[in-house]
């Protein structure tokens, strides 16, 4: 294949990884808001406090997986992205992909905030 035509195929496999980035975000701030605003009844427990935990585990964990699965898609849209910056021989591919490329760079930055934030809140 020329490189045309792994600039295309580059290109849509940016855009169903951005769409895979947006579903992951909106999916896991639905889980946490669910998460948040659940009703904690502590009167059945064994220990006092045990569902206070859990659920504080249970967002942790959705923040931990989110990062890693989040971390995971949009890398493979950066690098793809990046390579598509370099291969592409036509201008306007060129250009969506720097702004792709861009766009990536800004959720990378925010997962990384989002880590550092997960892992400074257990300690």
């Amino acid at each position: 294949m020329n490189k045309k035509a792994w600039s295309v195929i580059l290109l849509c496999l940016t855009a169903i990884s951005f769409l895979l980035t947006v579903v992951i975000f909106v999916n896991t701030g639905i889980s946490i808001f669910e998460l948040e605003n659940t009703r904690v009844d502590s009167s059945n427990d064994k220990l006092p406090g045990a569902s206070i935990v859990g659920v504080a585990f249970a967002i942790i964990g959705i923040w931990g997986g989110f990062v890693l699965l989040g971390g995971f898609v949009a890398s493979i849209g950066f690098l793809s992205s990046l390579i598509n910056t370099k291969i592409a021989s036509n201008p306007i591919i060129k250009r969506i992909s720097l702004v792709t490329l861009y766009t990536y760079s800004v959720i990378m930055i925010l997962l990384i905030g989002i880590l550092i934030y997960c892992i400074a809140s257990v300690f």
